[in-house]
């Protein structure tokens, strides 16, 4: 049986809707539920090999996008620890975007 995707498309389609669930006006429903509110985490990324972001030149990919909201998510953050500093970053549309969705 098929759907009419090839495997890129269903791989697409499902990071569609796993983005719109973490990234909603709700937030993710399962951290909410699990993790408490005021909770603060840390965590140390470690590459065992070089990585790539593949895939990033095509603006209307869900893997772009999941990048750049998160690239986005993580400035603004830092934007709230330094004063808005660089105030031409923490002023870009991108960012404030991330701040007042609460990403």
């Amino acid at each position: 049986m098929s759907s009419g995707h090839d495997d890129a498309g269903l791989a697409s389609d499902l990071l569609n809707l796993a983005l719109r669930e973490d990234l909603g006006d709700d937030g993710d429903i399962t951290s909410k539920a699990f993790i408490p509110a005021e909770s603060v985490s840390r965590a140390k990324i470690v590459a065992r090999e070089g990585c790539i972001a593949s895939g990033l030149s095509t603006a209307s990919s869900p893997f772009t996008a999941a990048i750049l909201s998160a690239a986005n998510y993580l400035t603004a953050s830092i934007c709230q620890t330094t004063g808005n500093m660089p105030a031409d970053v923490c002023t870009s549309p991108a960012v404030k975007t991330a701040v007042h969705k609460g990403l």
